[in-house]
């Protein structure tokens, strides 16, 4: 599971899919693995974290919402649960089995099962290396105040740690303070893009600067520069940046979202894509109420879909395409079923570092997963749904579902065979 800011990536309504890479297997359906109950109930199966330290284990929080009581650990496979500490992680490398809690002070406390007393580092970590390594990015945005301010009230700074938080540099000081976003690249954490935003004194316009460092944030080379005009507004836009998932996903790809600084529930963010490190994008679709675009990167290429709001199709209520020539044409794809547009829905994607030739899809309605072995092109029905489904980030491959609390593992390690 990817986390920033402690929390996945981002999750919206759709009655679709969960598109997550692993290694290329045949898969009868005879053949078909089958859930196993472990005994184990959870009270949160929303905060939760793999350690590829230690396969069959989950962290996550004990107690109630609203009084959590510490964070623990469950073995699936014995179904044993360990208290690991008193505080509540935040933030996790699933990685390096390092969690995260925010400090008062703005420091951050640091432990894990191999180091469950832990310890303060200097910065709280916002963005984990995906890749294995020990590096961490830490980024405070810049304070503007309320709109219209166009002065700086509080400077930005991105901290690196090379370590796991033992030791911290500041990185992108020339900016003075303005980096609003970074994305970092999930095969290689070296590799950061940056989004620095310019407020112009009086004038309507937010000038944004796409950034690019291969040496995590020592050097950097502007890509592209966006010219967003602010008639109108009640509030600034809100813009993002980030990295295209997938460990198959080329280090240029990436996406980058802005939403207009004015109210309301029909105000929605236009998602473009970069192919070529952030120098042109291209629109690809909406997201906000009742509207969805996602992206995985498979061994098929980059794989897209949409939920309404479909460039020159926005009738359609849902698109499924790929493109294997960095998104200058996409193919329309089958799904295994027609989704139902108004169905309840969560959607994740996750990729395992082997191999992203093999794809899971999962729906409410059905309640069914598939696979695909081709990178994600055709499917076969492979299990039952079970809620909010996970996939070990290591092997033997395991996914892992619930049923009111209750949790269940999946054994994926035939896949691989």
């Amino acid at each position: 599971m990817r986390w920033k800011n402690g929390c996945p990536v981002w999750k919206f309504l759709l009655p679709i899919i969960l598109l997550i890479a692993l290694c290329p297997a045949a898969v009868a359906a005879d053949d078909a693995p089958i859930w196993q109950e472990t005994g184990i109930h959870l009270t949160d199966t929303f905060s939760l974290c793999f350690d590829a330290t230690h396969p069959n284990v989950l962290l996550t929080l004990d107690g109630p919402l609203g009084q959590r009581s510490g964070t623990v650990a469950y073995n699936w496979a014995t179904g044993e649960k360990s208290a690991v500490q008193s505080r509540t992680f935040e933030a996790c490398s699933e990685q390096t089995g390092w969690l995260f809690a925010r400090n008062p002070d703005g420091t951050a406390f640091q432990f894990g099962l191999d180091a469950p007393s832990g310890t303060t580092i200097a910065h709280f970590p916002t963005d984990l290396a995906a890749d294995g390594s020990s590096l961490l990015y830490s980024l405070s945005p810049p304070d503007y105040g309320a709109y219209p301010a166009q002065t700086l009230v509080n400077p930005g700074h991105l901290w690196v740690s090379m370590d796991s938080g033992a030791t911290w540099t500041e990185q992108g000081s020339q900016f003075g303070g303005r980096i609003r976003a970074i994305a970092v690249v999930e095969r290689d954490a070296r590799s950061v893009y940056a989004l620095v935003e310019e407020r112009v004194l009086d004038t309507e316009t937010s000038v944004r600067l796409t950034l690019f460092s291969a040496d995590a944030g020592a050097m950097w080379e502007q890509r592209s520069v966006q010219q967003i005009g602010l008639s109108g507004f009640t509030d600034w836009p809100s813009s993002g940046i980030a990295a295209v998932h997938g460990q198959s996903a080329p280090t240029t790809a990436l996406t980058f979202s802005t939403r207009p600084g004015y109210p309301g529930s029909g105000v929605h963010s236009d998602v473009s894509l970069s192919t070529d490190g952030g120098r042109t994008f291209q629109l690809i679709g909406l997201r906000g109420l009742g509207l969805g675009v996602d992206l995985v990167a498979t061994t098929a290429g980059i794989l897209r879909l949409n939920l309404r709001g479909v460039p020159g199709a926005s009738d359609t209520p849902y698109l499924y395409s790929v493109t294997s020539d960095g998104g200058a044409t996409w193919q329309p794809l089958a799904l295994p079923y027609t989704p139902e547009p108004d169905a309840d829905s969560v959607v994740r994607i996750e990729v395992s570092p082997t191999s992203p030739s093999l794809v899971f899809l999962t729906s409410r309605r059905p309640h069914d997963i598939y696979v695909a072995r081709d990178g994600g092109l055709t499917w076969q029905k492979l299990a039952e749904y079970r809620g909010n489904v996970h996939i070990s980030p290591y092997a033997p491959l395991t996914m892992i579902g619930f049923t009111d609390g209750a949790l269940s593992s999946l054994d994926l390690s035939g896949l691989t065979g």
